[in-house]
C-alpha cells in the first residue's frame, strides 16, 4: 500500500486566529489523521 501521505499537506487551511471554528476544524483534521497546513489570512483579503 503506498504512502497516504507522501510528505505533503494535502489540505492548507486559511484561518483567521483566534477562531473557534478553526479550533474545530483543526480537531476533527488531526482526528482523522489529515495533513494540512495552516495560512493565516488575517489582512490577505483586500
Amino acid at each position: 500500500m503506498a504512502d497516504q501521505h507522501s510528505g505533503q499537506a494535502m489540505l492548507t487551511l486559511h484561518v483567521i486566529k483566534p477562531s473557534v471554528n478553526n479550533m474545530t476544524v483543526r480537531v476533527f483534521l488531526r482526528a482523522a489523521d489529515l495533513p494540512f497546513t495552516e495560512v493565516d489570512a488575517y489582512g490577505k483579503t483586500r
